[in-house]
C-alpha cells in the first residue's frame, strides 16, 4: 500500500498503485461543478494565451487545446483541462542563441570592477545566474553584515559555482565564475526552466485554481494545464481511455474538434 497526496484536493489516500490519477482520489473523485462556473476560466486562459503570444517568448507557444468533461459540453464537470503545445525546436534555438551571448556581457569587466557595475549588467541581462539553484550560500557574506568570510580556500572552485561575490577567506576572488565566461553546464537547464516559467506562469494570471465544494467543504483544483511537445504525447497517455481534443483559435475563442477517440 502507498500513501499518496491527491493533486486535486490535497487529501492523503492509501492506495495499491502509487501512480494515482488526479480524479481517482476517493475523497474528491465525485465532486463536480456546474459547467457555467468554469466558463470564465476558459475565457481568461484564452485571453492570457493571446497576450503571451505577443510577448518575447510567445513564438515558443504553438497551439492551445481543450479536452475533458467541460470541452465535451457536459453540464457537470470535474474541471477544465488545457493542453499547451510548445515548439521545442524554437525553444532550443533561443537557448543556444542566448548561451552564445551570455558570456559577452561580462567582457567589459575586469578584476577591479565595482559591484554596482556588475549588478547593472545583470539587471539588463537575459538571465541572472544568481538565481541558479546551485548558487552558493557563501554570498551571505556580501549581502549580509558579516565582516569576515569563513569560506575555506580549499572549497573554492569557480568552475563549480563555488565562489564569493565580495570577500573570501584570504583574498578577493572574481565573483563571476569562469564557466560563465566560457561554457557553463548549468546554463542550459536553467535557461530552459527560466523560459518555460516566463511563458507558463502568465497563463494562470487572474485565475483562481481552487474552488470550495459546499457539500464536502473541500477545496479542489478546477483547472489543469498539460504541457507537451506534441499531441501524440497526450494521446499516448490516453491509450486506454477516451479522448476528445478541441483546438482553440485564441484570436476569436472558437473551438474545432481535431481528435476523437471513443472506447
Amino acid at each position: 500500500m502507498y500513501r499518496i497526496i491527491c493533486e486535486r484536493c490535497g487529501a492523503e489516500n492509501e492506495v495499491d498503485n502509487k501512480n494515482i490519477i488526479l480524479h481517482k482520489c476517493p475523497t474528491c473523485m465525485n465532486i463536480k461543478f456546474d459547467r457555467g462556473l468554469l466558463g470564465p476560466l476558459e475565457k481568461q486562459v484564452i485571453k492570457n494565451f493571446k497576450l503571451i503570444k505577443a510577448l518575447k517568448f510567445g513564438k515558443i507557444l504553438k497551439n492551445l487545446y481543450i479536452f475533458g468533461d467541460y470541452a465535451e459540453g457536459k453540464p457537470k464537470c470535474r474541471d477544465i483541462n488545457f493542453l499547451v503545445i510548445n515548439d521545442l525546436q524554437k525553444l532550443e534555438r533561443l537557448i543556444r542563441s542566448e548561451m552564445k551571448k551570455f558570456p559577452r556581457q561580462f567582457d567589459s569587466l575586469d578584476w577591479g570592477f565595482s559591484i554596482s557595475k556588475f549588478k547593472a549588467i545583470l539587471e539588463k541581462s537575459f538571465w541572472d545566474f544568481r538565481i541558479c539553484q546551485d548558487y552558493p550560500e557563501c554570498l551571505d557574506c556580501f549581502y549580509g553584515e558579516e565582516d569576515t568570510c569563513e569560506f575555506r580556500m580549499d572549497d573554492y572552485s569557480s568552475y563549480q559555482h563555488n565562489y564569493c561575490l565580495d570577500k573570501c577567506s584570504e583574498e578577493k576572488k572574481n565573483p563571476i565564475p569562469r564557466c560563465c565566461r566560457t561554457h557553463c553546464t548549468l546554463l542550459h537547464p536553467n535557461l530552459y526552466a527560466y523560459i518555460l516559467k516566463e511563458i507558463f506562469t502568465p497563463l494562470k494570471e487572474g485565475i483562481e485554481e481552487y474552488w470550495q465544494d459546499k457539500s464536502s467543504g473541500l477545496k479542489v483544483k478546477v483547472i489543469v494545464f498539460v504541457r507537451k511537445e506534441s499531441i501524440k504525447e497526450l494521446e499516448d497517455e490516453f491509450e486506454k481511455k477516451s479522448l476528445t481534443l478541441y483546438k482553440i483559435d485564441y484570436m476569436n475563442g472558437t473551438k474545432k474538434c481535431i481528435r476523437r477517440k471513443k472506447l
